[in-house]
């Protein structure tokens, strides 16, 4: 994705979702964040999502506050924890 390890764990894999994510790729990110393993999926890289609102990543259950605090991370490169 282009992400670093750092960018990523911790994080929800919310962030990497838009509307044509495979269920299964979000489920195999899960379960790597959960046991600390590296691996890669197809989809949005972080090329793609610097520079572009974060609408595109919004569910309808998305809080404003998350929105903004990934918005944040992104324009600044930092961690969200």
């Amino acid at each position: 994705t282009g992400y670093t390890l750092d960018q990523v764990l911790g994080r929800n894999c919310r962030f990497l979702q838009g509307p044509e994510t495979d269920p299964k790729a979000v489920e195999k990110i899960r379960r790597s964040i959960e046991d600390g393993s590296d691996m890669s999926v197809t989809g949005y890289t972080l090329d793609q999502v610097l520079g572009r609102n974060c609408r595109f990543l919004q569910g309808p259950e998305t809080d404003p506050k998350a929105v903004e605090k990934i918005r944040r991370s992104i324009e600044d490169g930092s961690d969200m924890s």
